[in-house]
């Protein structure tokens, strides 16, 4: 699991905070675009697992059936040979962390 998962990332993608320490990835497999705010992930076996969890989330959760979401992981795998997977926020403010302000004591 990267850092992503302490800072705040890991709610976005519904996976429980972890303990992270560094991993050894190819260089340039996933690339995080501060300005865009978005990853980039460039490796075909990350792209393969990001597919197969996004599967198991709608699975999971009762978005779509096995075999609608098996249907669609091979959709997106085919149209998405050989091009870069962008993971990007609906919410830019998932992935930020925001100052609590404490009204009682103001």
């Amino acid at each position: 699991m990267s850092t992503y998962a302490e800072s705040g990332s890991a709610s976005f993608f519904g996976l429980p905070l972890a303990s992270a320490a560094p991993a050894n990835l190819p260089t340039g497999a996933v690339q995080w675009d501060q300005n865009k705010r978005l990853f980039t992930v460039n490796d075909d076996a990350i792209k393969a697992l990001a597919l197969c969890n996004l599967k198991d989330f709608f699975v999971k959760n009762k978005i779509l059936s096995l075999d609608d979401a098996e249907k669609f992981e091979f959709y997106l795998r085919d149209k998405g040979l050989g091009a870069a997977l962008i993971i990007a926020a609906k919410d830019e403010g998932l992935l930020l962390r925001q100052k609590r302000v404490n009204r009682e004591n103001s």
